[in-house]
């Protein structure tokens, strides 16, 4: 397979059929960063530039755990505060009781609180895992994921991003294949069985 000067596969290769101009893959597979003086694109773990050797800044550390209580309604975060996760002990580890929380969740919750509710219950798990592993690793998140983790803040960043550059991939996917299945059912009804 052939390889971009970062050592990662050719996106060209992984775009064959899809329908994608590489470019496209590239962009969305491959985190990049352009070169704010000469334009070129690098991949996301460069330090410097590959066409100028311009050095590009540090990655910010990974975001340590915040408060998540600090995003519910107060209602919910009394709510929340209250529950019991129903910890078992399975395999060395503690498992939450998820039928549990989900149904205390729905029935306690307002709707608008679920997304926040769910953060804090993984959060919870999270850091009951932490204290079973010893106690050295913390909790980080993104935008969409939460990560225990006992290496470098900035290691854990990479892969935070990773994550996150994955779930934009996969999501602009399901939408341009929902696009193409929604126009050939509008002009091939009968092969698609509509």
């Amino acid at each position: 397979m052939a390889t971009t000067k970062g050592g990662f596969p050719c996106p060209q290769q992984h775009g064959q059929g899809l329908g994608f101009r590489s470019s496209f893959l590239r962009d969305i597979f491959w985190a990049v960063k352009a070169c704010s003086y000469c334009g070129r694109k690098n991949n996301d773990e460069a330090r410097q530039c590959f066409e100028c050797g311009t050095e590009f800044p540090p990655p910010p550390a990974a975001k340590q755990e915040d408060d998540p209580l600090e995003a519910l309604a107060p209602e919910s975060a009394s709510a929340l505060s209250q529950l019991d996760m129903g910890f078992e002990f399975v395999e060395g580890f503690s498992r939450p009781n998820w039928g549990a929380i989900a149904a205390d969740i729905k029935n306690n919750i307002p709707q608008t609180d679920w997304s926040a509710a769910w953060n804090l219950m993984g959060r919870q798990w999270l850091k009951q895992l932490a204290k079973e592993l010893g106690g050295a690793s913390s909790v980080h998140k993104s935008d969409n994921f939460l990560c225990l983790s006992d290496v470098e803040p900035e290691v854990t960043q990479t892969l935070l991003d990773f994550a996150e550059s994955m779930l934009k991939l996969i999501r602009s996917i399901l939408e341009r294949f929902n696009k193409n299945y929604s126009r050939m059912r509008q002009t091939s009804p009968r092969r698609l069985g509509a």
